[in-house]
């Protein structure tokens, strides 16, 4: 028989609520992690329990002493704590020795749930971050109050665990605090939160002491305190950013406090206080306190994985699981998540759990296996499970205030992935900008035609009509502002009879046809639309371009948009659409071209569109100018019959 029992985990200072399970007959804890609840049955056994990812938690007892004075459990009411003290390497060792288990013999695990702590790293696939990590350890070495930053789950905090490690053998004593379990209702509550934490987490150094005001904390770490008289204390203090939500007088006093350390120094056995959290906390400040204590003008931006960290990262998987994944997976996963620890775990997760079994004769996992799969969302579905990304959409879907920004990247920044060196802003990764475009900006403008979808004879998608229809929704002030706000240069092309002018970039295209489609195709007609970012290995401007992929239960379809494209590019992308094509196992191809050359707006002239010289790659040429006011359409597309259909000069009117 299987009950369920409330239960606390300590873990090197931390506390987690965990769901419990005992078998009556032997009277062993299990604790079971990522199970399907169906599977769980009232007469399930250890075995059974084992079989769904459960773990025999040894050396468990009941510590009554640990509750409030005078509580009971009844007999519905069972309280456990489980205590697993393991902090160092070592004992990491003699723990894996005690329970019978060893790196070997434990199946490895993609981690996605957080930091990773030293006992971790040989039971999960782990990237060691102190190569990258020299500069912020020499930033806390010389004394800097440094601000650390990064996007969350990128894997800041794995790295500060590993800085504290290098720190501490050094000399060094570290206090690593989180702000997460701390009170921000009241000043008194902070003070008083904040300081058990820090007590908690330096119980090495700090003895029989107490925190309860501002005072309390300059106090506790005065030299004149201290026997040792060392000035070699770093406090991290990570998940800064709950600061924000705290009222002035709780931001000014720790503020303060952080200053007023930081400026006499010599008065303190602290070196260094450091600040965790994402790129907002670069600009906390309170009315009182207005430039932040922490060196902000030269933070610490916590990198993501290199290229070369994430082929390591998926060898070792490979090496763990006996398979072979195809390298250009591994490339994808890379240009996908732009190196975001998080997201790269997450692919290894979706890997792991949905395609072992489309493994090859050869063990192999192949590109175009993966191809599919993301083209069917499958992946998005496991992103969106994950708290980080789904409290995102989540909150830029439903807060009021946060529907500017959105409208300032649709009309600006979505679809940009190229480089940032110079600080030009860029999309995180590629995974992200695809979120934002076929989740949010589609919740929040909804525009889009409540006609009947267009169907061939055989109820297959008629994608040339459908495209028609979708253009005459398309935002105005979008494609309007798209000429000084999201563009490229037409180098050797004339618009409005001059060369190198400025001209809309794929992505505004892509933006909005793509929020046309998922609001009227998907929502009405149930189709999955995805985007697909491939790299490009010999393009100048930018290094990648993105697809769009329509799937419903009998097609797959491509739809490749290009932007004012000259002969040769358009040639290019003729022969990478095939291949791409090829790939999905599929043969609806469209190449969709929106230009503003003054060729193609020239009607009946002989300088016509570039057509491909396969007629199974449908074309069509949308031509406008600067005002938007209509669109002007050549076409050349193959039916579901077979017949080639050729459309000329054929005019779109557009929603006024």
């Amino acid at each position: 028989m299987v009950d369920s029992y409330n239960c606390l985990r300590l873990d090197n200072g931390y506390v987690f609520l965990v769901e419990v399970y005992i078998d009556n007959d032997n009277k062993k804890f299990l604790e079971i992690v990522d199970f399907d609840e169906d599977k769980l049955k009232p007469n399930s056994t250890e075995e059974d329990i084992e079989k769904l990812g459960g773990r025999i938690m040894k050396r468990q007892s009941k510590f009554i002493n640990y509750v409030n004075d005078g509580y009971k459990p009844d007999q519905e009411d069972n309280i456990n704590i489980i205590a697993v003290i393991a902090t160092t390497t070592e004992l990491g060792k003699r723990y894996r020795t005690e329970v019978g288990e060893s790196p070997e013999s434990k199946k490895k695990k993609w981690d996605t749930n957080g930091v990773i702590r030293i006992i971790q790293r040989e039971y999960v696939y782990f990237v060691n971050p102190l190569p990258l990590s020299e500069s912020l350890i020499e930033k806390i070495r010389s004394g800097d109050f440094t601000a650390i930053h990064g996007a969350r789950a990128s894997g800041k905090s794995t790295r500060v665990l590993s800085v504290i490690e290098r720190l501490e053998s050094k000399g060094f004593s570290c206090i690593y605090v989180t702000l997460e379990a701390v009170n921000v209702d009241s000043k008194e509550l902070f003070w008083i939160s904040f300081g058990n934490s820090i007590i908690r987490n330096g119980h090495h150094l700090i003895k029989n002491r107490t925190i309860k005001t501002d005072s309390d904390f300059h106090d506790m770490f005065s030299i004149n305190k201290w026997e040792a008289k060392k000035t070699n204390v770093v406090i991290f203090v990570d998940e800064y950013d709950k600061l924000e939500r705290a009222n002035d007088d709780i931001k000014a006093s720790f503020l303060e406090t952080v200053r007023a350390i930081k400026t006499t120094k010599e008065d303190y056995v602290i070196w260094s206080i450091n600040a965790i959290g994402p790129f907002s906390i670069l600009h906390l400040n309170s009315k009182k306190v207005t430039t932040s204590p922490f060196n902000v003008r030269d933070p610490y931006h916590n990198p993501n994985f290199t290229r070369e960290q994430v082929q390591d990262l998926y060898e070792k998987f490979q090496k763990h699981e006996r398979i072979n994944i195809d390298q250009e997976i591994i490339n994808d996963i890379h240009m996908r998540t732009n190196g975001h620890a998080g997201l790269v775990c997450l692919c290894g997760k979706a890997i792991e759990t949905d395609l072992l079994k489309y493994l090859d004769e050869n063990s192999r996992l192949n590109f175009s296996v993966w191809l599919k799969y993301t083209a069917k969302n499958s992946l998005e579905a496991i992103i969106l499970g994950y708290p980080t990304f789904k409290k995102l959409i989540d909150t830029l879907e439903t807060l009021e205030k946060a529907k500017p920004a959105v409208d300032m990247l649709r009309h600006s920044f979505v679809g940009f992935l190229a480089g940032s060196e110079n600080g030009t802003f860029r999309m995180s990764s590629a995974f992200i900008d695809e979120l934002m475009r076929r989740r949010v900006i589609p919740t929040l403008f909804m525009s889009s035609p409540e006609s009947a979808i267009p169907k061939e004879k055989d109820d297959s998608l008629d994608i040339f009509n459908i495209l028609q229809t979708a253009i005459q929704f398309f935002d105005k002030d979008i494609i309007t502002h798209a000429f000084e706000r999201s563009f490229k240069t037409a180098h050797d092309m004339y618009v409005s009879g001059m060369k190198k002018k400025k001209v809309p970039r794929e992505s505004v295209y892509d933006t909005e046809l793509n929020r046309i489609l998922v609001n009227w195709l998907g929502k009405m007609g149930g189709i999955v639309i995805t985007g697909q970012w491939h790299l490009i290995e010999d393009s100048v401007d930018e290094d990648s371009y993105s697809d769009i992929v329509i799937t419903t239960k009998d097609q797959t379809i491509i739809l490749e948009l290009l932007a004012t494209a000259t002969s040769s590019d358009l040639n290019k992308h003729f022969g990478r659409v095939l291949e791409y094509a090829k790939k999905l196992s599929t043969n609806d191809i469209w190449i969709v071209h929106f230009t503003c050359e003054d060729g193609y707006g020239i009607q009946k002239s002989q300088n016509r569109p570039h057509w491909p010289s396969y007629n199974r790659i449908n074309t069509v040429h949308y031509y406008h100018d600067r005002t938007f006011a209509s669109v002007l359409t050549n076409a050349r597309y193959t039916d579901r019959s077979g017949t080639i259909n050729k459309i000329v000069d054929l005019t779109i009117p557009l929603r006024s």
